[in-house]
């Protein structure tokens, strides 16, 4: 199910049971850091999303559309 980044995770928390209470062991977000300006909105449905003993992977590309570093800005977003 499409999901915005930063708004209520409830429908897709729904497709993992129905009241939504599971949250998931893996999410992978694949090619999403090229806009820096969603690294927070990003980072929050991740948080939301992500089981305490669960792993986010962010494979991504440097596209050149913005400056490398705000790209890597995320490590420092999510610690």
């Amino acid at each position: 199910c499409p999901h915005d980044w930063g708004t209520p995770i409830d429908r897709v928390a729904q497709a993992l049971n129905e009241d939504g209470s599971e949250r998931f062991d893996v999410i992978v977000a694949a090619d999403c850091l090229y806009m820096p300006a969603f690294h927070s909105e990003l980072l929050d449905s991740i948080d939301r999303l992500l089981s305490n003993r669960g792993v986010a992977l962010l494979p991504f590309a440097l596209h050149g559309n913005t400056d490398d570093t705000s790209v890597w800005g995320i490590v420092d977003i999510a610690k």
